[in-house]
């Protein structure tokens, strides 16, 4: 299944072929943490994921056209 895939910040070296938004093909029963682990993108890196703009754990079963959005994880305030 296709799912749109949006990488920002320093995620953007793990995006596939260099396109930071990209349609992404995944299994039909694939989680968040799949692509993750799939792009390359290491435990030790925090990262916010919002799947059709909320947030969302890893564990969560991705659906045909949803957007995928990683961001890294800020601090502050």
């Amino acid at each position: 299944m296709e799912i749109e895939l949006r990488l920002y910040g320093g995620l953007n070296r793990y995006a596939p072929d260099g396109q930071t938004c990209s349609v992404y093909r995944v299994a039909p029963s694939a989680t968040i943490s799949d692509v993750v682990t799939r792009l390359g993108i290491p435990d030790t890196f925090y990262i916010t994921v919002l799947r059709n703009g909320r947030r969302e754990e890893l564990s969560s079963r991705l659906e045909p056209k949803d957007i995928l959005t990683l961001l890294p994880q800020i601090d502050g305030g």
